[in-house]
């Protein structure tokens, strides 16, 4: 059983990697096939795991050093590779006092914990003091093949030790952005333009508007620096998003619009292809009876949501009988 803490925070994380399974079968023929899919979301445990007086990060607390996994003989010859995901308890002092497995192959699970335990991090600070914290490490094991498996059964178990902590470890909005400010000091300049994309949104859902605004701009003039970055797709969408809902919450209307456009023109990502845009701003807009923008916007991502082309068409098609749809969970 994992050690009981208290007074825990941690700080947020900057990877989210989501991916889908898709298997076609035929059904009486070629025209007619059913299709078996499965969506992971953060199929890497690299993203937020929210929680506040004690708090959880998905990626979590950037270590200052890490121990190399020592490649156990076992599963050296049997071939065994992939990653292992782990929930991390660090002492006010940053040291790691507990790791608990959530998913990864059985022969590499102790190999993971003793290189953890030997990582080193910078404390957390909460309210000017250190404080205990749960955050989450990634410890991939290779046998010189391309690429880590992940084990996508045990990987089942991480959501809902996730919600599970949630629950029990609650942030509010401010804390979450004060995590990732924090943690967003650590790290190479990859990482802080990841951070700095979950600090602009956090910096809006926490009633930071100034620093929304502040942090948006500047991620669309990194993004600009950076057009080949994986993360830029995610940049353009999410900083025009941010920004054009200030622009709303300020009255400016048209601004909103031209944004919430400039926001459709992203070239996507792997997360926007698979799970689609946010779509927030664009029923803030049809609030306002803003339809032409909306279905311009709607246009704008079948060009890279090539997946969700039938929720689009559904969408676009309330939006002109005069209707805003239901979005669902692309409101974010």
């Amino acid at each position: 059983m994992a050690p009981q803490a208290k007074e825990i925070c941690a700080g947020l994380g900057y990877f989210n990697w989501d991916t889908a399974i898709s298997k076609p079968f035929p059904l009486g023929g070629e025209r007619v096939q059913l299709h078996f899919r499965a969506e992971y979301f953060n199929v890497f445990n690299r993203a937020n795991f929210n929680g506040p007086q004690v708090s959880l990060s998905g990626s979590g607390w950037t270590p200052i050093d890490e121990a190399e996994p020592v490649y156990p003989e076992a599963a050296r010859a049997q071939n065994v590779h992939g990653v292992v995901n782990l929930l991390v308890t660090l002492d006010p002092q940053a040291r790691v006092t507990h790791a608990e497995v959530l998913s990864g192959p059985q022969v590499l699970r102790a190999a993971a914990i003793e290189a953890v335990k030997q990582w080193k991090y910078q404390p957390v600070i909460r309210d000017g003091a250190a404080v205990s914290t749960l955050t989450n490490a990634t410890v991939e094991f290779s046998s010189g093949q391309s690429g880590a498996e992940q084990d996508l059964a045990g990987l089942m178990a991480v959501p809902n030790r996730r919600m599970q902590l949630e629950k029990e470890l609650p942030r509010s909005p401010q804390q979450i952005l004060t995590d990732l400010e924090q943690d967003s000091e650590a790290g190479d300049d990859t990482r802080q333009f990841y951070m700095l994309d979950e600090m602009t949104k956090a910096a809006l859902r926490a009633g930071a508007f100034d620093k929304a605004a502040e942090y948006a701009k500047e991620l669309l003039s990194k993004a600009s620096q950076n057009p080949d970055d994986v993360n830029y797709g995610n940049a353009i969408h999410d900083g025009n998003t941010v920004l054009g809902r200030l622009a709303l919450r300020q009255g400016d209307v048209k601004n909103a619009g031209r944004l919430l456009l400039e926001a459709g023109r992203t070239p996507g990502s792997t997360q926007l292809n698979s799970f689609g845009p946010d779509m927030t701003l664009a029923r803030d807009l049809l609030e306002k009876g803003e339809r032409e923008v909306v279905l311009q916007y709607l246009t704008l991502c079948g060009h890279f949501w090539t997946a969700g082309a039938q929720r689009l068409q559904a969408w676009s098609k309330t939006v002109r009988q005069g209707g805003i749809p239901e979005f669902g969970s692309n409101l974010r």
